[in-house]
């Protein structure tokens, strides 16, 4: 049975400065995202994506331990409008 990748989408109403801010720093993202108590970015390989390591606590002492990467990108030059 082949393990399907998750996905999540959540709506979260702030400039698209800030957003990239709190989405790309782990000490704030840490705070907001309540998915991971603790992230870790690996060194980066040039042109690659930002891999990471991250903790989640679920209580009584247990907590699960995973990887990821950040393949986002930031354009500031991009204006929406609704």
């Amino acid at each position: 049975m082949k393990n399907k990748p998750i996905y999540v989408e959540v709506p979260i109403y702030t400039n698209l400065e800030k957003l990239w801010e709190y989405t790309q720093k782990p000490h704030l993202h840490e705070k907001w995202d309540l998915r991971f108590s603790s992230i870790t970015y690996l060194p980066k390989e040039e042109n690659e994506p930002q891999h990471f390591v991250y903790k989640t606590k679920i209580g009584f002492g247990v907590q699960i331990e995973g990887w990821g990467k950040s393949v986002g990108q930031h354009h500031a030059d991009m204006v929406y409008s609704s």
